[in-house]
């Protein structure tokens, strides 16, 4: 209902808009000091109303499609490092987890890029895991899997595992777990397989295979996807180590 009331987005819009960086130099230059904006509550407020409103399941769709709404958001991750980015970057991952959206946000052609370079430049924020989270979900529509190759998606994400350790146990936060579904996700796809394989996923997805957590699931089952056009023995053997595995992570859950 609030979505839907008449000057609601446009007013947030213009709130977030207006409170720029860039627009407050322009404006007012004589006010921002210290390199920090005046307005700066008022556009951490205005982005998380819009955060809020972008949960609803009915508003994901028409929120992604509303005039200039994507452009302001992508604009306040492009020009805030504080908590109105950290929200703006959990509006996009609202998109990403309508399935209906996941196409139609990776063929804009701006969104993506933003993603990855907050995995890829951020050190354990919040914006981070929302933009790794919002990678994740895309790459649920196998169309997304070749863009997000492309965008350079992969290694970033790998490097979060990798830093995480090989035991989930000791991992902080929720990050490394999406990036295991990142390479579960994408190893479905048969355009993605030898990327991910020359790229070192099975190595990096194999301690993993050897631990009774509900991670080793999701690492069995990627492993499983990319290895699945190998016919060597040492596939072979890999292989085998999934289908012990399995069954022992299932039966836990």
């Amino acid at each position: 209902k609030v979505f839907r009331t008449r000057g609601v987005m446009d007013a947030l819009i213009a709130v977030i808009t207006k409170t720029s960086k860039f627009a407050q130099i322009e404006q007012h230059p004589h006010l921002h000091r210290g390199g920090k904006s005046i307005n700066c509550e008022a556009r951490v407020k205005a982005c998380s109303a819009l955060s809020n409103l972008a949960i609803g399941y009915d508003n994901k769709i028409p929120m992604f499609q509303y005039d200039g709404f994507v452009d302001a958001i992508l604009n306040v991750i492009d020009t805030d490092n504080g908590e109105a980015r950290t929200k703006a970057c959990s509006i996009l991952w609202s998109f990403a987890a309508e399935m209906k959206n996941q196409v139609p946000v990776v063929q804009r052609g701006d969104i993506l890029p933003t993603l990855v370079r907050v995995a890829e430049e951020d050190h354990s924020t919040e914006a981070r895991f929302k933009c790794v989270a919002a990678l994740t979900l895309l790459a649920e529509s196998l169309e997304n899997a070749v863009p997000l190759l492309e965008t350079g998606a992969l290694h970033p994400l790998m490097d979060i595992l990798h830093e995480a350790g090989s035991d989930p146990t000791q991992w902080k936060g929720q990050t490394a777990s999406w990036c295991v579904g990142f390479l579960m996700n994408m190893a479905q796809s048969d355009e993605a397989v030898s990327s991910l394989r020359e790229s070192g996923v099975v190595e990096l997805l194999a301690p993993l295979l050897t631990l009774d957590h509900y991670q080793s699931l999701k690492a069995a089952m990627a492993v499983t996807f990319v290895c699945r056009f190998d016919k060597d023995d040492e596939t072979y053997d890999l292989l085998r180590e999934t289908e012990n595995v399995i069954p022992k992570i299932t039966s836990l859950l």
